[in-house]
């Protein structure tokens, strides 16, 4: 018969193993900002958007949108800290927030530059948060692809946006103005997923009658304001 040479401690409690403990425990879900985007693909199936990368990335951001004519640009997060990783970008943030959110009074628009970014909710779920890129209001998904501007005021925009940036950025690649008339915006068109340019994306058929209609649209708002 085997004996212990240690007399039994009946107050002793064999050690817990963390070992099994950790591996019974639900871990925490990792994801990037390529989860943020392909999560919003998938889920959100935008009418047409145009991912950049490169130097149209630097200056402007991660992706353009498109819904009935009218134009978003979205900047994709992995999560609410990395928001202000942003301000990194411009010559001097406050000054671009001020110019730029000037744009918007001038212009009466405030909607069509946001934040999309993942997050965990109270239910332990993933799921997608966004607000605006200057503001910092929170935003409806759904609500952002139904906004959106004219296309003409979309280009004047990411004009004034461009110039705001580092020159670090405006550096990336070959120089000059950054042309986005090529870039091209992966579309659904009558039930069929295509490519298209910019270009031929605003000519579409309904494309030039939307766009002349928001364009009178907006020349009548300017001729009722009082002089």
């Amino acid at each position: 018969m085997l004996t212990s040479k240690f007399p039994l401690n009946p107050e002793y409690k064999r050690p817990i193993n963390n070992e099994n403990k950790k591996m019974n425990e639900p871990k925490k879900l990792t994801w990037w900002e390529k989860t943020v985007e392909y999560y919003f693909v998938q889920k959100h199936c935008p009418e047409a958007i145009a991912p950049l990368d490169g130097k149209e990335e630097a200056l402007y951001g991660d992706a353009l949108l498109q819904k009935n004519g009218r134009f978003s640009l979205i900047e994709f997060k992995k999560d609410k800290s990395t928001l202000t990783n942003e301000k990194d970008k411009f010559e001097c943030y406050e000054t671009a927030k001020k110019v730029l959110t000037n744009f918007w009074h001038e212009k009466e628009y405030k909607n069509c530059h946001y934040f999309i970014y993942g997050n965990i909710d109270s239910k332990n779920n993933f799921e997608l948060k966004a607000e605006h890129y200057f503001y910092g209001d929170e935003k409806c998904i759904k609500n952002i692809l139904n906004e959106g501007i004219c296309f003409n005021t979309f280009r004047e925009y990411l004009d004034e946006l461009a110039e705001c940036k580092k020159v670090a950025y405006k550096n990336q690649g070959s120089g000059g103005r950054v042309e986005t008339s090529s870039v091209a915006y992966v579309c659904s068109v009558k039930g069929k997923n295509i490519v298209l340019s910019e270009s031929k994306l605003i000519g579409l058929e309904l494309m030039p009658k939307l766009i002349q209609k928001q364009e009178k649209e907006k020349e009548e708002t300017y001729d009722m304001q009082p002089s």
